[in-house]
């Protein structure tokens, strides 16, 4: 009977103390120091700009190679489908294919500055990197591995969306948040843009020869408009502090063409020197 007793003793013992020993974490479960800040990596997300036009023939395969790079990195890609040139001009016939004009101000005025489609389409930017040389031009074939050399890199930037949308007047009311998690030097810019997905509209495709006139393409991640400029606002400039913040709201009132559930508002921040962007972001208007 003593031995016993003594037996319960013992374990109740061993117990107080490993319950002492060790920590307990209750879920959810989130990466971190115990009872410290969140130290979790704020991953680098890639800006890529598809620079197309509705009777450019090869400008699917592009749109192709864009879904295949979303399928892998997921939410990391932050798409924009450009119809710029002559390429997304609208023309006229008798059964009125190809008479929308998908062309934006802010587009021709990209278009205008890095001469993407001087070059050919379809081509475009990854992240805008690589500019001021023959590289920074990329064709679709070569957004895989600029996408690559990125999308394991920390960013410098956090950038947060906040979106409010009134559906009886149509106006959006976007809040961006650029939180700089490590100190940086330069002067740095945020644009912020409006894309539409799912617009069904004609589409040349030059799989077969003569080109084929899909009537029913769907065109994706296309930009629509900007709501704060073609080169956006400053957020920083000289020595920026790990830690700066900058958030201001903006407004941009859809059109009643736009599909309000396929738009996406677009933010991104690149420097103002070198034109590569440092951290984008999406999301839904609802």
């Amino acid at each position: 009977m003593k031995n016993k007793i003594l037996i319960q003793i013992t374990l109740g013992l061993i117990g107080i103390f490993l319950y002492n020993a060790c920590d307990y974490i209750s879920p959810p479960y989130t990466q971190g120091t115990h009872s410290g800040p969140d130290t979790s990596i704020v991953m680098r997300k890639i800006l890529i700009e598809d620079y197309t036009g509705h009777t450019c023939p090869n400008c699917p395969r592009a749109a192709e190679m864009l879904d295949t790079l979303i399928s892998i990195y997921g939410s990391q890609i932050v798409p924009i489908a450009l119809h710029v040139s002559d390429y997304a001009r609208p023309e006229i016939h008798p059964d009125s294919s190809y008479n929308k004009d998908y062309r934006t101000v802010t587009g021709t005025d990209w278009d205008n500055e890095f001469q993407v489609s001087l070059v050919g389409l379809p081509h475009g930017l990854v992240s805008r990197l690589d500019h001021g040389t023959s590289s920074f031009i990329k064709s679709y074939s070569e957004w895989s591995t600029a996408s690559a050399s990125i999308a394991s890199l920390a960013a410098d930037v956090k950038l947060t969306i906040q979106n409010s949308y009134n559906t009886s007047t149509r106006v959006i009311t976007s809040t961006v948040n650029s939180e700089f998690v490590n100190s940086l030097t330069g002067t740095y810019m945020l644009t912020i843009v409006l894309t539409e997905d799912s617009i069904i509209d004609w589409q040349k495709d030059g799989i077969t020869s003569p080109p084929t006139n899909l009537q029913f393409f769907v065109h994706k991640h296309m930009l629509r408009g900007s709501l704060n400029g073609s080169w956006g606002d400053t957020v920083a400039t000289g020595d920026i502090a790990k830690g700066a913040l900058w958030t201001r709201p903006y407004t941009y009132t859809l059109p009643t063409n736009f599909n309000d559930t396929h738009c996406k508002i677009v933010a991104f921040i690149y420097n103002s020197a070198t034109y590569e962007v440092i951290q984008a972001e999406f999301k839904g208007i609802r």
